[in-house]
C-alpha cells in the first residue's frame, strides 16, 4: 500500500511539473527565436549603416565594398536601396520579397519582416532607420537560429527533468515523512490492538501534532 501510494503521488507530482515546464517553453521557444533573429537584424542595420556613412554617397566605392563581401558580416545573402521616391538605386545578391516603394513603406500596416525560409530572414530599413537618403531592404542568412532553438530546447529539457526529479524528491519525502509514516504506525498500533486488545498500553499514542493528522489520532 505504501509503495503503491507513494509511487502515485510521486508519478503525479513529476507529471504536473513537466506539464506545467511544457507549456512554459512553448512560450519561452517563440521568445528565444524572436530574440534571435532580432539579434541578426539589428547586426545587419549596424553593418549597413556604417557603410552607407562612410561613403557618404560615393556609390562606385559602396557597390564595390558590396561586391567584396561586406555584407557577409552579418550574414546578409542579399540587399536592396531605393531612393524615397521609389527609385531602385541597386540590388545585390539574392532578391529580396520586400517592397521598397513609397507607399509600401510609408504605409501604417506594411510588412517590414518576412521569413521565407527557416534560413532566410527579409528586413526592411526605412532612410531614418539607416540615417542616410535610402531605403534598403536586406535577405538574412539565418540558417544558425534552428540550430540556437534547438539547443535551447534541449537545454530546458534537460534541466526542467533535472528540477521536476528534485521538487518530486523534496516533496515526496516532506510526504512520506508528514503523513505515511504517521499514517503506518497508527496501522501498526491497530493491528497490534486487534492481537491483544486486553494490552492497554497500545492504545496509549502519543499526540504531538496540531494539524489533520493529529486529528485523526485523537
Amino acid at each position: 500500500l505504501q509503495r503503491k501510494l507513494f509511487c502515485k503521488i510521486a508519478a503525479a507530482v513529476f507529471l504536473s511539473i513537466v506539464v506545467i515546464e511544457a507549456i512554459i517553453l512553448a512560450f519561452s521557444v517563440q521568445t528565444f527565436e524572436r530574440e534571435q533573429l532580432l539579434k541578426q537584424e539589428r547586426q545587419a542595420l549596424g553593418v549597413l549603416q556604417a557603410l552607407l556613412t562612410q561613403q557618404n554617397g560615393d556609390m562606385p566605392v559602396l557597390i564595390k565594398q558590396l561586391q567584396e563581401g561586406a555584407l557577409a558580416k552579418a550574414g546578409i545573402t542579399g540587399v536592396a536601396l531605393a531612393y524615397p521616391d521609389g527609385r531602385v538605386l541597386l540590388t545585390l545578391g539574392e532578391e529580396t520579397r520586400l517592397d521598397l516603394s513609397p507607399s509600401a513603406v510609408d504605409a501604417a500596416e506594411t510588412i517590414d519582416r518576412l521569413r521565407t525560409r527557416p534560413d532566410r530572414f527579409h528586413v526592411k530599413f526605412t532612410a531614418s532607420e539607416l540615417k542616410a537618403p535610402y531605403h534598403a531592404a536586406a535577405v538574412i542568412d539565418v540558417s544558425a537560429v534552428p540550430e540556437r532553438v534547438e539547443a535551447f530546447i534541449v537545454n530546458v529539457i534537460g534541466l526542467t527533468i533535472i528540477i521536476a526529479l528534485l521538487a518530486t524528491a523534496v516533496t515526496m519525502t516532506i510526504f512520506s515523512r508528514s503523513v505515511l509514516a504517521p499514517m503506518f504506525r497508527l496501522r501498526d498500533r491497530l493491528e497490534a490492538a486487534r492481537d491483544r486488545p486486553e494490552d492497554e498500553a497500545i492504545y496509549a499514542m502519543p499526540v504531538r501534532r496540531d494539524d489533520e493528522i493529529g486529528d485523526v489520532f485523537k
